[in-house]
């Protein structure tokens, strides 16, 4: 497993701390780009659109993912969508019924999306809540690096 924390992170008592910089705000043009970004694949995800998501990700994504009871990690943007968004994550009898919220900003220059979906499937009606993180490559303009944690399914 590579670990992607960078040397601003320190270590206290078990607890990982993140120190924060004062770094200069990355350009309009790359916020722009990574905002719609955010939407477009809260939205992809939410539509269970292979087309698109493929579209937003690079092909060797550097992908890492935590869901309850499973960590994820591929460097293939095909392996993320076809085998774990739309395999594993949301199977074809999950039904995602609604896209609840869609929250997106920065943490400097890393961009954020955090998303609810409502689902239906054959155990009932669930929430399901995911956070992501990611880059975007200023020259291809598609996703490089993303990180996932999930809600898991939440009875609704």
């Amino acid at each position: 497993m590579n670990s992607r924390w960078n040397d601003a992170t320190r270590s206290s008592g078990g607890t990982a701390q993140q120190v924060v910089s004062n770094s200069s705000a990355p350009p309009a043009l790359t916020r722009t780009v990574s905002t719609r970004a955010s939407q477009q694949f809260a939205e992809a995800l939410g539509r269970k659109d292979d087309t698109v998501l493929k579209s937003l990700l690079a092909a060797n994504v550097d992908f890492c993912a935590l869901t309850p009871g499973k960590f994820w990690e591929t460097s293939n943007a095909n392996e993320v969508v076809d085998g774990m968004f739309l395999g594993a994550w949301f199977e074809p009898e999950d039904r995602i019924t609604s896209i609840r919220s869609v929250e997106s900003g920065a943490v400097g220059a890393r961009q954020r999306v955090r998303y609810q979906f409502t689902l239906t499937n054959p155990n009932g009606d669930f929430l399901v809540e995911q956070q992501a993180y990611f880059d975007v490559d200023d020259e291809s303009e598609k996703i490089s690096w993303l990180r996932i944690i999930c809600s898991g399914f939440q009875s609704l």
